[in-house]
């Protein structure tokens, strides 16, 4: 009587067969045949069920003071004016709590080793002393070709900023090479930067200020969601 109804749902199956004969708990048999069916199952199967999620790793868990596990990535480069209207490339050195997913941006003129270190400064003067910072594995950008992606790579296993982080007492971590969504929940915050950054400054040209202004004004904003 399926087939012959084309499929039918249960309520028109038990009604054509009501036609004719009586089944006791009819409802309950017709819609156990009907999950055998392949071909509702097929177009009426809903979708596939994803595996459960591991569990967050401990630094994502554990009750701590706001930046005590940090990651850290840069974004850019963003185009400035700098002088007579000449242009100029700046980036910006995220640094995110993995617990409450707050964000500490750092306008940078550029991504070599005294910046970072200047950078991460300002950031420990203001936001205290991480236990744990973690990024992204350098070894995984030497499969790419641009050349923001080789300078953060060397950036990373710079031998002076691994001297400064050790002698501070921190504990740096990369994630597994070639497993970037290890690093998603700075990743997104990354996403989120640039997305207010390009709605609010759109086609504009910005002095170097001005732009500092402008992370500092989304850096709050983002802070202050629910």
């Amino acid at each position: 009587i399926h087939k012959k109804l084309l499929h039918s749902g249960s309520r028109h199956i038990l009604s054509e067969l009501r036609q004719n004969y009586w089944l006791p708990t009819g409802r309950r048999i017709i819609e156990s045949i009907i999950k055998k069916c392949w071909g509702c199952k097929k177009w009426e199967g809903g979708p596939f069920q994803p595996p459960v999620p591991p569990a967050l790793p401990k630094e994502r868990l554990l009750e701590a003071p706001a930046f005590t596990y940090v990651g850290v990535d840069y974004l850019g480069p963003l185009i400035i004016k700098d002088g007579d209207n000449e242009q100029k490339k700046v980036w910006i050195c995220l640094f995110t709590c993995a617990v409450i997913r707050a964000v500490h941006l750092e306008l940078v003129p550029d991504m070599t080793t005294n910046e970072f270190i200047e950078a991460f400064r300002r950031f420990m003067a203001r936001r205290g002393k991480p236990k744990v910072i973690l990024s992204d594995n350098g070894k995984q950008f030497h499969l790419a070709n641009t050349t923001f992606l080789k300078i953060w790579s060397n950036l990373l296993f710079d031998s002076s900023i691994q001297n400064y982080i050790a002698n501070e007492g921190i504990i740096w971590k990369f994630i597994v090479q070639l497993a970037p969504w290890m690093g998603g929940f700075y990743g997104r915050l990354a996403g989120l930067v640039k997305r207010n950054l390009r709605k609010t400054i759109d086609s504009h040209l910005l002095t170097y200020r001005q732009l500092e202004t402008v992370v500092i004004e989304v850096e709050s904003v983002i802070n202050s969601r629910p």
